[in-house]
Formats: C-alpha cells, sequence, structure tokens
C-alpha cells in the first residue's frame, strides 16, 4: 500500500543507487577490507621493497574507484595479487572487470 492505494508489485534490487549517501562510506568500508589483506599479504609472502628508512612499502595506490597494485613481476607474486582480489570479491560482493583491467611491466622486465 502506498498512500492508502495498493500499489503494484515491488521488486527488490541489490545494491545502492547511485548518488546515494551512503555509498561513500559503505566504498571506504570495503576498500579497508582490501588494504588490509594487502597489509597482511606484504608482511606474509609480498616481497615488496621499502622507499626509504621507516616507510611502509608500497604496494597499492587507491583512488576513487581505481586501484594500482605495485610488486615485482613473478609467477607468486601474480598469484598472490590474484588470491587477494579473490578473496576480496568474496568478501565485498564487489568484482574485479577484466575488460577495465590492465597489466603493465618494466621496461626493464625480460621476455621469459
Amino acid at each position: 500500500m502506498v498512500n492508502g492505494q495498493q500499489s503494484g508489485i515491488i521488486r527488490l534490487g541489490r545494491g545502492l543507487r547511485q548518488g546515494d549517501p551512503l555509498s561513500p562510506y559503505l566504498y571506504i568500508i570495503c576498500t579497508e577490507g582490501l588494504i588490509s589483506l594487502l597489509k597482511g599479504a606484504c608482511r606474509r609472502e609480498l616481497n615488496v621493497t621499502p622507499l626509504g628508512l621507516n616507510i611502509e612499502p608500497m604496494t597499492h595506490l587507491i583512488f576513487a574507484d581505481d586501484t594500482l597494485l605495485l610488486g615485482k613481476a613473478t609467477i607468486e607474486e601474480a598469484a598472490s595479487f590474484k588470491h587477494i582480489l579473490a578473496t576480496y570479491e568474496s568478501w565485498s560482493g564487489q568484482l574485479v572487470s577484466a575488460q577495465k583491467s590492465t597489466i603493465l611491466f618494466s621496461p626493464n622486465v625480460g621476455r621469459g
């Protein structure tokens, strides 16, 4: 009933509409989960070199809805990042878009 009148069927959807005031807060909460996964992996398995004394190694840069993951060009690092992203997807319900994703290598990385 809407305003005392019977209305049509209400179809439930998933997620928030764009522009919802809760959206930025939910994004921050989900992103904190991804950051936590990256920091944990950095301590355990990622071979990230610190940028200087008493500076935490840089594994990621996040701005708005873009994420840049930084690591060494090895099979192990790629597998670790893939596992982190799969865990994040299962926790948050957000999915990585393969069509919008790119892998870039330094010119110093040989073809092997």
